[in-house]
């Protein structure tokens, strides 16, 4: 079963005070998933959404391989290279790993600072090698499960970097987290034979 269980209903935090530009740019990804909409095109479009909605560099969509129980690149919004390119096992001594299976958002502004990780658990910490062979140094890192019903793994939803600041606020993890409820839907209902390739997964620690 999963533990820390994140809401993952499609609406913001009533606790936050969302500033209104970031309120309305997030209610009109969450219409524009109430659309019909569907393929390649439609999805890099609300990625792209996301990634300037959060102001990051790069957004990696992975979702379930069941068979395999590991992870793999659905989308990406920049070219994702090296390790970050590869499956990743679904397992709690890794980012993505940890994020689904306790359906926890992670929120982490100096992906070097071995500290911010084991505030998280001490099982965890990142890999100098994920960056080793991908275009670019990872800093700030912001990762949100993508579960229905808030027990079925269907993927994660990273963000990496921040192009204006150093972290991830707490109200764009909100409105990304928001989002990413929205198109789990969204894929679910328009994708109920076929996505994720290998269908669902059931989160268990």
């Amino acid at each position: 079963m999963i533990t820390d269980e994140t809401d993952q209903e499609a609406s913001l935090d009533s606790t936050l005070e969302v500033p209104q530009d970031l309120r309305d740019r997030t209610a009109t990804i969450l219409q524009k998933l109430q659309s019909t909409g569907d393929g390649d095109e439609f999805y890099l479009e609300v990625v792209h959404d996301l990634v300037t909605l959060c102001d990051a560099t790069q957004l990696i969509l992975y979702a379930v391989d069941r068979e395999r129980r590991a992870f793999y690149v659905k989308l990406a919004w920049e070219p994702c290279t090296g390790r970050w390119a590869e499956p990743v096992p679904i397992t709690q001594d890794n980012i993505l790993g940890y994020c689904a299976l306790h359906g926890k958002v992670l929120n982490v502004a100096d992906a070097y600072e071995a500290t911010a990780w084991a505030a998280i658990s001490t099982r965890l910490h990142f890999d100098p090698a994920w960056d080793e062979q991908s275009a670019w140094r990872t800093q700030q890192l912001l990762a949100i499960p993508m579960l229905i019903e808030r027990k079925y793994l269907m993927g994660v939803v990273l963000l990496i970097n921040k192009r204006t600041s150093d972290r991830f606020t707490a109200v764009e993890a909100d409105c990304a987290r928001a989002v990413a409820a929205a198109l789990v839907v969204h894929l679910r209902n328009k994708h109920r034979v076929g996505y994720p390739t290998a269908g669902t997964l059931r989160a268990s620690s």
